[in-house]
């Protein structure tokens, strides 16, 4: 199966969204996967 790439749409996610999931630990950025899941 092959998808026409020419009928996707891009969907916007506010970066307030996004940032909120980010955490930084051990000075690195992370998101963890359940948040990247929900954001998909």
């Amino acid at each position: 199966m092959f998808l026409d790439m020419s009928k996707l749409q891009a969907i916007a996610i506010p970066d307030e969204v996004v940032m909120s999931k980010i955490f930084i630990i051990r000075e690195q950025k992370i998101i963890l996967d359940r948040d990247l899941a929900k954001l998909y």
